[in-house]
């Protein structure tokens, strides 16, 4: 399963999404990780960083965050992926 969040903004007129680390957007990760329970959904994560890390979330071989900072914000997902998927019971 694909994770990530997003919200909504408008520009120019047109609603596009705008990617956020996980649980800073809009997307309610409670209740799908409680459906992903109730449902007995099972299979492999994977998180997405689509959010801006300096370039980092492209490939940028070089990238305008240090090291250190994009590295703190991927264990933050991490930290929250853990969260909830403790708190609707799959871990």
């Amino acid at each position: 399963m694909d994770i990530k969040d997003f919200y909504w903004v408008k520009k120019e007129r047109k609603w596009i999404s705008e990617e956020t680390p996980l649980g800073e957007g809009m997307v309610d990760l409670k209740r799908y990780f409680s459906l992903v329970k109730e449902y007995a959904i099972q299979g492999p994560f994977s998180v997405h960083y689509e959010y801006s890390l300096g370039g980092a979330q492209d490939g940028a071989k070089v990238i305008t965050m240090k090291k250190e900072d994009v590295l703190a914000a991927m264990k933050k997902d991490l930290a929250t992926l853990k969260g909830l998927l403790q708190e609707a019971g799959l871990k």
